[in-house]
């Protein structure tokens, strides 16, 4: 193979069509709407919502999806990015509650160390 003949294959490499490439709106439309969807989502969907999707690995499906993420601009939107509010503050009595608590415990663990208290093991 010479370097024309090696030019000419790998135009027909690059410029070849994906197996995906008929679904390539519904999975733009998808991960517009739903910027954190990981790629095995977007298989079930693909599945669910087309009856002649061809049986592909869920690698290519991952690779094709990546593929149209980095040509969109459409980056994947982690957990650790989402917002998070803090939590109301909770009532003085649900904290006494949990200090009444404590103390009987302590108790506790003070007659099981005295060998006042004894906790028998369930015999087999």
């Amino acid at each position: 193979m010479d370097q024309r003949e090696f030019e000419q294959f790998s135009d027909t490499v690059i410029n070849r069509g994906h197996i995906l490439d008929p679904y390539r709106d519904f999975i733009i439309g998808r991960l517009s709407q739903y910027q954190e969807t990981p790629a095995a989502q977007m298989h079930d969907w693909l599945k669910e919502n087309h009856s002649d999707f061809p049986k592909v690995s869920p690698k290519t499906v991952y690779n094709y999806v990546m593929k149209i993420r980095q040509e969109y601009g459409l980056p994947k939107i982690s957990e650790s990015e989402r917002q998070y509010s803090a939590l109301p503050k909770q009532p003085q009595e649900s904290m006494h509650r949990l200090t009444l608590v404590r103390p009987n415990f302590a108790r506790a663990m003070a007659r099981v160390r005295k060998g006042v208290l004894h906790c028998n093991p369930a015999k087999p």
